[in-house]
């Protein structure tokens, strides 16, 4: 498929949320947006998230999704009618933007403050009833879901997406801050990304190219790939050979030394050599930076955690009760999900990007990472039973992990609480106190120089930060 979306971060109650789904190509974008800040919304898009799953898009055929929609819509408006009108405080409705995408076909329905345009190399396609929103003057021509006690109007749209071109909806709140005029499929996404760093808003782009032009470019540098596949393929045949041809002693005994090294390193006692040597070993050893510990973002999460997150380069890895989800570290968005057929226990990262999930039953599942695809399954090998987690075992942050530091500091995290210790001395380098029960903290992530916690129905990433 050559399409490609770029969507906002989340930011205060306002949502940004999709779903691919591999076996038919498809990918589902919802955005929400409100125009106060207040914590009630984020119960709301909670049940936005658990109504949209169990609508299994996924699983509707592409013709019957508007009459499958409307339905929806409709009984949606009337439950979040009654739910807005137990708040006095509140604006009555929000504005929502449903998109499905698959392969150069775009469905999509909005209520409330969303304008939508699609953009060509030649000219620019408003759909849209009025793209300034100069027309709206009441509550009811702004339309906003929740809004109306009535049977709401659902109107779907889909368009084909033509090479080149872009579908770009976005928040009413823009409108003043972007010359349209000057917008383009080639400066659209710096251009919205750069509004959003000064003032964030919701917005969503959807591109589509074909395959053609890669093809192209991939022929015109053809003999550069055709050479680089010739050498890795020498330098996998010769560490084949090397392998399991016995040649890997050398190997072998400098991985030894290396853990012999590390090893006698960590079972130094600092106090005992400063007895032998009159030096305050504690100034030596003691960081002389500012640390802090951030929020670098939060996700809001359509389930319940029930496994200490993991992680590798690109994904976190979350378990709820037989689901195990894969979200980017980057965007934090869900890349795929994957249902075992009884409690997940435990997950381990493996080498050749897999990972192993054990059940209650005793049962292991060796998975790819990227996909989620089940490689083999094995009865009788794992756990039998679940046993209690300890949640809040101490996590240390050596120097091989974080060359920053001048001396392994360890974290302990607590139900309300993380707080930075100094290894040596036991002082406390940094607090962080929570608003809400933590009530899972995963190991340090010396990549990203952060730890990830769930707390509530919310994954946040806390980074770690360092400064002279």
């Amino acid at each position: 498929m050559g399409t490609k979306i770029n969507s906002s971060a989340n930011y205060k109650n306002n949502l940004s949320f999709s779903d691919y789904f591999q076996e038919q190509n498809r990918t589902v974008v919802l955005l929400t947006h409100y125009c106060e800040e207040h914590s009630y919304y984020d119960s709301i898009n909670s049940l936005l998230i658990e109504k949209l799953i169990n609508l299994d898009l996924q699983h509707i055929p592409w013709e019957e999704l508007t009459e499958r929609i409307k339905p929806f819509f409709i009984d949606l408006n009337w439950e979040l009618h009654a739910v807005f009108n137990k708040e006095s405080d509140v604006e009555k409705g929000l504005s929502l933007l449903l998109m499905v995408i698959e392969g150069n076909r775009l469905f999509y329905v909005s209520f409330g403050r969303f304008l939508c345009m699609l953009l060509s190399q030649k000219n620019t396609e408003w759909y849209s009833e009025d793209w300034s929103n100069s027309r709206v003057k009441t509550p009811e021509q702004l339309g906003l879901l929740g809004s109306l006690q009535q049977d709401i109007s659902v109107k779907p749209l889909i368009i084909n997406l033509k090479e080149g071109s872009q579908f770009i909806a976005v928040s009413s709140d823009i409108i003043k801050r972007i010359d349209f005029s000057s917008l383009n499929i080639y400066n659209s996404k710096s251009y919205l990304e750069n509004q959003f760093e000064k003032k964030p808003y919701s917005y969503s782009i959807v591109s589509h190219s074909s395959n053609r032009s890669k093809q192209r470019k991939s022929w015109l540098k053809g003999k550069k790939f055709r050479l680089t596949a010739l050498a890795l393929l020498l330098m996998l045949a010769f560490s084949l050979y090397y392998t399991f041809m016995g040649k890997n002693t050398v190997e072998d005994r400098l991985h030894i030394t290396r853990e012999q090294f590390q090893l006698t390193v960590r079972n130094i006692d600092i106090l005992k050599i400063q007895e032998m040597i009159p030096l305050d070993y504690g100034l030596l050893f003691v960081p002389q930076e500012n640390i802090e510990l951030f929020v670098e973002w939060e996700s809001v999460l359509p389930f319940q955690v029930t496994l200490t997150p993991n992680y590798d380069m690109r994904f976190i890895f979350l378990s709820s009760n037989n689901k195990l989800y894969a979200y980017e570290k980057k965007d934090k968005k869900n890349r795929w999900m994957v249902s075992l057929p009884n409690d997940i226990y435990s997950i381990e990262i493996l080498d050749a990007n897999l990972m192993v999930a054990t059940t209650v039953q005793n049962q292991s599942f060796c998975l790819k990472r990227d996909t989620g695809d089940i490689i083999w399954h094995r009865e009788g090998i794992g756990v039998s039973k679940l046993g209690e987690e300890s949640r809040y075992k101490p996590v240390q942050i050596s120097l091989e992990m974080d060359r920053r530091l001048n001396n392994t500091v360890v974290l302990f995290p607590d139900k309300r609480s993380l707080t930075l210790l100094n290894l040596l001395n036991g002082d406390t380098l940094y607090h962080y106190e929570s608003d809400y029960q933590i009530t899972f903290v995963s190991d340090f992530d010396f990549i990203d120089k952060s730890v990830y916690i769930v707390k509530s129905n919310k994954l946040y990433k806390i980074r770690i930060d360092i400064r002279s």
